[in-house]
């Protein structure tokens, strides 16, 4: 507890060995200037101000993917994308599939804009469909888009059960999730819960501006002649 010093220069020394030993066996924060210590209260208050902006944070991302402000950063307008899958040439004369398929799984590739893929997609999202349906859904959408030479080239064959390619699909898929235009949700209906496409809020509102028809200003009825 004491220690004993004969002169200046013990003294010295045997307290800066004490200092050293007191700041190893019990370190502390320092010292600070008194207008600079934080109030218990003030700390609270500032834990509870950083919890407020998380929530304003999580709120804004919300409306922006609602309002569609993020999905200005992804392609959906005359910006081409390339697709790719496979069909069959069938004779329209045989009555039987089998038979009547002549080349099964060619391969071909158009390109098509991805304001035509969204405007193809969005209304084929509200019957909830699987993603095995939007798949086949889309590949109706990939045959109207082969050119008109290979039909004509085809003759009398025809060209049926066109599908996209996985790959194709995923970039849909993946294009249509990063816009906000939709999103997969456990089927309620499915025992094994199973991913079914759902319209987002923006998803919906896209749709309406790209299909809806706008009203014509010059024969809109006033509330008086509706009641009449």
């Amino acid at each position: 507890m004491v220690s004993f010093w004969k002169n200046t220069e013990d003294l010295y020394g045997k307290c800066s060995i004490s200092l050293m030993k007191s700041f190893n066996l019990f370190p502390r924060v320092g010292w600070v200037k008194g207008d600079t210590v934080t109030s218990e209260e003030a700390t609270q208050e500032i834990l509870k101000l950083r919890k407020h902006i998380d929530v304003l944070n999580e709120q804004m991302d919300e409306y922006e993917q609602q309002l569609g402000i993020k999905s200005r950063a992804y392609a959906q307008g005359k910006e081409l994308v390339s697709l790719k899958g496979h069909y069959d040439m069938t004779d329209p004369n045989t009555s039987h599939y089998r038979r009547a398929i002549k080349v099964k799984d060619a391969e071909i590739a158009v390109s098509i804009s991805w304001v035509e893929v969204i405007a193809f997609a969005l209304p084929s999202i509200t019957s909830l469909p699987s993603e095995k349906q939007l798949r086949n859904t889309l590949g109706r959408l990939f045959r109207d888009c082969l050119p008109p030479e290979l039909h004509a080239s085809l003759q009398p064959c025809s060209v049926e059960h066109v599908r996209l390619s996985e790959d194709s699909y995923n970039t849909v898929k993946i294009q249509l999730l990063a816009l906000g235009y939709a999103e997969l949700i456990d089927d309620e209906k499915s025992a094994k819960r199973k991913a079914v496409w759902s319209l987002t809020k923006s998803g919906l509102r896209q749709m309406y501006q790209t299909h809806a028809q706008p009203a014509e200003h010059s024969t809109t009825l006033d509330s008086a002649t509706l009641h009449k």
